[in-house]
């Protein structure tokens, strides 16, 4: 047990180091925020993603992932909960094209929680 903890925090104060610019996370402004997973992410990036949220107060449960030979990701199934509140869960198992979700906090909003894959 001490083994997976020690790995576990080594693997988060990597990713608090290192920078984490993609294109995965974008956080236009702090009333929309859209996430979306694809074949390029790693274990480390998914772990970066999750504390980033977790500043916004938007908590990424990951249910399930899986990798291929390169750890590069190939399916997931994820729930969310932003400020408090369960908004809807995905998955996906085809990562070719960004598959996640956005939340728009504005006022207007027409959706507060939408769920599927990125429009390019």
């Amino acid at each position: 047990m001490k083994t997976v903890l020690a790995i576990f925090t080594g693997l988060v104060l990597t990713c608090l180091t290192s920078g984490f610019i993609k294109d995965n996370f974008a956080k236009s402004n702090s009333e929309k925020i859209g996430v979306f997973f694809d074949n390029t992410l790693d274990f480390n990036d998914l772990v970066k993603m999750k504390l980033d949220l977790a500043q916004d107060q938007i908590n990424v449960d990951y249910q399930a992932l899986e990798f291929n030979a390169e750890d590069k990701l190939t399916s997931i199934k994820f729930k969310v909960i932003s400020e408090g509140r369960y908004c809807g869960s995905g998955a996906s198992s085809n990562l070719e094209k960004g598959y996640g979700f956005v939340i728009d906090r504005s006022p207007n909003a027409k959706f507060y929680f939408q769920v599927g894959l990125h429009k390019k």
